[in-house]
């Protein structure tokens, strides 16, 4: 890890030793993958499912255990930033925007590994828009949020 994966623009810096957490999975969400971005949902105790189109993400998931009913996830806490690819053409976040995501590509076809793709949204979206672009660390097509 370099010195500069520290600073905000520089993508992913969302682990801390405390926010890290088991979680059960949703019924519904069988193929847990690395680098899902997850909700809480509400179906059991403790419980988190994929997002879906324009749900904000509450946090990524960091592991899957091997009976795939558990995850660990590292929740989004303040401070932490993420790098995420975006689409263009699907409400294209700007800087100071807040997020939800899309899916629109992702799939984990993405240079980063992410589930899905962030997209602009005022109304429900989270964290902030600190870097776009040429400022993040993959460039064109990626933004880097920041969870206040």
């Amino acid at each position: 890890m370099s010195y500069l994966s520290n600073l905000p623009s520089c993508g992913d810096n969302f682990r801390r030793q405390w926010n890290e957490v088991t979680k059960n999975l949703a019924a519904a969400y069988t193929t847990p993958k690395i680098g899902d971005l997850v909700k809480i949902t509400t179906g059991s105790s403790n419980e988190v499912s994929l997002c879906g189109d324009d749900d904000p993400p509450y946090g990524i998931l960091d592991h899957v255990y091997s009976t795939n009913q558990q995850v660990t996830v590292a929740e989004f806490v303040s401070g932490a930033t993420i790098e995420l690819p975006y689409d263009p053409g699907d409400t294209a976040p700007a800087l100071g925007d807040a997020i939800t995501v899309s899916v629109a590509a992702g799939g984990h076809d993405t240079v980063l590994d992410r589930s899905f793709i962030a997209k602009q949204d005022a109304s429900e979206g989270v964290g902030v828009v600190i870097a776009k672009d040429a400022g993040t660390p993959h460039g064109t097509g990626f933004v880097v949020v920041r969870f206040p």
